[in-house]
């Protein structure tokens, strides 16, 4: 992994090679002001339209200039759709995308909830979720490996974890309990605190996966970088993606 520039632009690159791109928007290169400055991304935003259209416009066009931008109405789901079928329409309600199809870039938004990116050895399937803690709950994850399954043993594919809220930022009330392990919380004066990252890792970790490769950023902590739902009431969102060449 490591940061690429261009056109004002700054991004985390996962993997770019002849057949692949994949990787995460940073906040910085934008036209948007205020609390959604300056990269927003987020098409479900009170960011001006015109802002946001520009800020897609540049970023999509710099990192993958010759793709078709394939995105969701993301709802905090378990749902992961796929992008080949001919009923799929953009905007559809989901928090996850795969392809087997050349010049789609799947595109997923965030401001501190977790995101996982997929692609086999050969480079002949992509998968992309959403993973904030309601949708890791459902079951995203391994919705998402079933159908990977599909297409190749789960030996062969590659993980990527992007930039999230860690557990040292993530307090939480004691209801959280019930939706995860004890294993995954800490306490600190009186105050508990979710490690969804761990929880993310754990369960792919269980599928014997070829690769997890983690980015390890905090987007809390990074404002530089990320937007953050907990650091910022008014925020913009990054984009993390991924698409066959």
């Amino acid at each position: 992994m490591n940061f690429t520039t261009g056109k004002e632009l700054k991004w985390l690159s996962y993997i770019d090679n002849e057949q692949i791109i994949a990787g995460i928007s940073t906040r910085q290169g934008g036209f948007s002001q205020d609390g959604y400055e300056s990269l927003n991304l987020g098409i479900n935003t009170a960011d001006s339209v015109e802002n946001i259209s520009k800020n897609r416009s540049r970023f999509f066009t710099t990192v993958a200039p010759t793709m078709d931008v394939i995105h969701l109405n993301q709802t905090h789901s378990s749902l992961v759709l796929n992008a080949d079928d001919n009923s799929f329409k953009l905007f559809s309600d989901g928090d996850g995308l795969i392809t087997t199809t050349k010049n789609k870039l799947l595109s997923i938004t965030l401001a501190d909830c977790g995101s996982v990116l997929f692609h086999d050895d050969t480079f002949s399937v992509i998968c992309a979720i959403h993973c904030g803690w309601k949708g890791t709950k459902l079951g995203i994850i391994n919705t998402a490996l079933e159908m990977l399954s599909t297409y190749t043993n789960l030996e062969n594919i590659h993980a990527y974890i992007g930039p999230m809220i860690r557990c040292s930022n993530y307090e939480v009330g004691k209801e959280f309990l019930e939706h995860f392990s004890s294993e995954y919380f800490k306490e600190s004066n009186g105050k508990l605190y979710l490690d969804l990252n761990q929880v993310i890792i754990s369960k792919l970790f269980r599928a014997n996966l070829a690769s997890i490769t983690d980015c390890g950023f905090d987007t809390f902590s990074e404002p530089d970088l990320f937007f953050s739902h907990r650091r910022n009431a008014l925020r913009g969102r990054i984009c993390a993606f991924i698409g066959l060449k």
